[in-house]
């Protein structure tokens, strides 16, 4: 926790970490504004998480043995999908970005 109540782990991901420290400069600063949301796009740019080494393989498994695989994601459907044109040989899986569980992104 960087600048208040967390809500998670403030290193667990870069967008909750960037939120705090930003929180925490405009607070130490005097300044009574919330963060610029360009900090998270930033941060989870700077900070892509890895794939594991056999996501590939993984995720080819599953397809090939009739696993439909969906991707649901706080990030964006169009970022989710260029992550996963990193991986070679998964076919086309589908994804609901934005924090879109039910279908829609927002």
């Amino acid at each position: 926790m960087v600048s208040g109540c967390p809500s998670a782990p403030a290193a667990a991901d870069p967008y909750i970490l960037a939120y705090e420290a930003a929180t925490f400069l405009l607070r130490d600063r005097k300044i009574n504004a919330p963060p610029d949301s360009t900090v998270f796009v930033t941060a989870y740019n700077a900070n892509l998480p890895p794939w594991r080494d056999d996501a590939a393989s993984t995720f080819t498994l599953l397809q090939n043995n009739g696993i439909n695989l969906h991707f649901i994601s706080n990030s964006s459907t169009d970022t989710i999908q260029g992550r996963l044109k990193q991986l070679k040989g998964v076919a086309n899986i589908p994804v609901n970005g934005g924090a879109a569980k039910y279908g829609r992104e927002r």
